[in-house]
């Protein structure tokens, strides 16, 4: 395993939500996706902080020393010793009503607020995979996604328990009563960001 502030960049992947360049470790994305995708169910709308010089998600030694030099301990780990190292830290743009609502149900999701006086960092500390949403049982399901004119092909999806979504069919009549739709941009979106395929 890659040390602390050493990640191989391309292992990691775009935070939900987040700026481009704003990455996390692979089972972070996916446990974030997941929490911001019910956090938007209930009218929260969850994102990163916008970085200013000090990376709100994955920060490499550099950033982390450049954190340490800039803000001091504790208000920055040294480097090398941040869970920001290990891509499984999220600073979260906070508002009174997304505070409320962390508070409430972040644990659920695999997420703590373990830094003293930090209420916006988020660490996941717990794996916790989104449930089977559907007729497949284990961690597979069918999904039915919106197509979008030359860039994903609409249709019935199987989603194995690696994330990889198979096109089953584009016929509608073939379509399962009772299967999760996802219809806005922005459900599609979070979704092709933790599953390869589409």
């Amino acid at each position: 395993m890659a040390a602390n502030g050493e990640l191989d960049v391309s292992t990691l992947v775009q935070a939900a939500g987040g700026a481009p360049g704003q990455k996390l470790e692979a089972q972070t994305a996916k446990q974030w996706a997941w929490m911001r995708s019910d956090a938007a169910k209930a009218g929260v709308n969850l994102a990163p902080e916008p970085d200013d010089g000090i990376a709100s998600c994955y920060r490499d030694l550099a950033n982390q020393q450049y954190a340490y030099n800039k803000l001091g301990y504790p208000a920055a780990a040294m480097p090398g010793t941040s869970n920001h190292g290990l891509g499984t830290a999220i600073d979260i743009a906070l508002t009174s009503s997304i505070t409320y609502w962390l508070q409430a149900n972040a644990k659920k999701y695999g997420f703590v607020f373990d830094v003293a006086n930090e209420p916006w960092h988020a660490h996941r500390t717990a794996t916790i995979n989104p449930p089977a949403s559907s007729t497949t049982g284990g961690n597979q399901m069918l999904v039915i996604i919106k197509g979008k004119a030359n860039s994903w092909t609409g249709g019935l999806f199987f989603v194995d328990k690696n994330d990889h979504a198979t096109l089953l069919t584009t016929n509608s009549k073939e379509y399962p009563a009772n299967v999760p739709q996802l219809s806005t941009d922005e459900q599609i979106t979070n979704f092709r960001k933790v599953v390869s395929g589409i």
